[in-house]
């Protein structure tokens, strides 16, 4: 567990984002942006279905979209972990081999956990989009614009996941092929995704 924990307002969040503290750094800053994107998405859906309560395919989107929001901020924090754990093997000694060997494993094994993370959170983030595709054609078109809004704030965050779990894996892609198929995988079904979307 980390010593960081995400501040209860955003005026505290920009604050710490902007300061030079270690955290929060991009990963968990993109995961409250979608966490406001889907607030978004909420918005839309909630609107149209007050003209068409009717519609069980936005019933059931509102609800799958509040799970989905609370595993951005679930993410947000595991991000902010995830650099702690990087930030704790760097910091091991390096006094004698074996204590050499056990830092460059620790930190190969936080490389790993942390673009396994970013996987995750752009896998949510691509299935927070599909269900935007889905549901796109039904909502009034006075409030599409927030969709298409949330989208992007949703992809920016697969985006940022994207870019870390590429950082993490440059120097040990080699002996982690699958983990680096599983992020190109996931860069190119966001990109179909935004441009279905847009």
């Amino acid at each position: 567990m980390s010593a960081y924990i995400l501040p209860d307002s955003l005026a505290d969040l920009f604050e710490t984002a902007a300061s030079t503290d270690a955290v929060p750094g991009g990963g968990c800053v993109a995961c409250v942006s979608a966490h406001m994107g889907i607030a978004l998405l909420l918005k839309a859906i909630r609107i149209t279905l007050k003209s068409k309560p009717e519609l069980a395919v936005l019933q059931e989107a509102e609800r799958r979209l509040l799970g989905y929001a609370a595993q951005c901020m679930d993410c947000a924090q595991q991000d902010a972990e995830a650099f702690f754990q990087f930030l704790a093997a760097y910091k091991l000694p390096v006094s004698t081999v074996a204590e050499q060997t056990l830092r460059l494993k620790s930190i190969e094994q936080a490389a790993v956990s942390a673009t396994q993370l970013g996987i995750t959170i752009a896998a949510m983030g691509n299935n927070v989009l599909q269900l935007c595709c889905e549901i796109k054609p039904d909502i009034k078109l006075s409030i599409v614009a927030d969709i298409v809004a949330g989208a992007y704030l949703v992809s920016a965050m697969v985006a940022v996941a994207i870019e870390n779990a590429n950082a993490n894996l440059s120097d040990i892609q080699a002996i982690y092929p699958d983990l680096k198929a599983s992020v190109l995988k996931a860069q190119m079904q966001n990109q179909a995704l935004l441009a279905a979307l847009v």
